[in-house]
């Protein structure tokens, strides 16, 4: 009979799981996403400001894993933890393109999209973008702007160079000081509760 290690499994098994939790939420999308367990029920619920609230049943998340028995005998644990490391970036794939297609519907639903025809992203199509959008502002009247998710370095740094520029900067300012009048209405005419 071959000797068992029940408790150098288990270890094995919780430091793999760990690793992989820890590798799907420290890249892309689903690292800026507030995460919060779900213990019971059968639906999850987002609320959006001035939208109906939208549930929806949880999605599966699954990777198939096919393996060599060859090269787990002969490559051992190295062979599983390598097998595990390329499901969850593949499965890291998966949930951010259901985040992505949920945030989609959730733009056309709220008449927040902007097609851009296939054009680059302009200082134009920024400041469309930032008007369609309800931008809340802390109590010193500063912006919090929503994060720009995009695998582009070019956008990225575009938006840095408006952001630096005094002519486009000043048209942004503009956009904000409106926003910010339209927060302050939100805000002054909110019920509260007793």
């Amino acid at each position: 009979m071959l000797p068992d290690f029940p408790r150098t499994k288990e270890i094995f098994w919780k430091r793999l799981r760990q690793s992989m939790r820890e590798f799907m939420r420290s890249r892309g999308v689903l690292s800026v996403i507030k995460e919060k367990p779900v213990h019971e029920g059968h639906r999850t619920g987002i609320k959006q400001s001035g939208q109906a609230a939208r549930t929806q049943s949880p999605q599966m998340l699954a990777q198939q894993l096919k393996i060599d028995k060859e090269r787990l005998i002969a490559q051992g644990p190295a062979y599983l933890v390598e097998l595990f490391a390329n499901a969850t970036v593949e499965a890291q794939k998966e949930a951010s393109k259901m985040v992505y297609d949920h945030i989609e519907d959730s733009s056309k639903e709220a008449g927040t999209t902007l097609d851009a025809g296939g054009k680059p992203l302009d200082l134009d199509m920024y400041l469309q973008m930032l008007e369609r959008l309800e931008i809340p502002f802390d109590e010193d009247g500063k912006a919090h702007l929503p994060t720009l998710a995009t695998s582009s370095v070019e956008i990225l740094r575009r938006v840095q160079k408006w952001n630096e520029d005094p002519e486009s900067l000043s048209k942004i300012e503009a956009v904000l000081e409106k926003k910010r009048t339209e927060w302050r209405d939100r805000e002054s005419n909110r019920k509260l509760v007793d």
